[in-house]
């Protein structure tokens, strides 16, 4: 792994200040987010809410993409391959960035 790619591996998420503020209401195949600051109304994944409910929790200090990658891990008992779940948590990340809910920001 280059020095580039060991950056980016351990590059931190952290969540937005509206993020702390959404309402939700739960669903099987998901959930459904109010932000009460924009009248927004979101619906999130089931990992996507996993990924914003751990970056709140951790608010505001950054959460490392691994150690992200490693509670969908333990989570998840399908044992899912480590590459696959990478995937999941960046495409997920990616959408939570797009809605305004995490932004990158430097891991502790």
């Amino acid at each position: 792994m280059s020095a580039g790619d060991a950056a980016r591996a351990e590059a931190g998420w952290i969540a937005s200040t509206s993020a702390l503020n959404l309402l939700f209401r739960e669903f099987p195949d998901g959930a459904v987010c109010f932000d009460p600051d924009t009248t927004e109304t979101r619906l999130l994944a089931p990992l996507t809410r996993f990924l914003l409910e751990c970056l709140v929790d951790a608010s505001p200090r950054a959460v490392a993409k691994t150690r992200l990658v490693s509670h969908v891990l333990s989570v998840d008992e399908s044992g899912a391959d480590p590459l696959v779940a990478a995937d999941a948590v960046d495409a997920a990340l990616a959408e939570l960035a797009q809605a305004g809910l995490a932004h990158p920001g430097e891991a502790a």
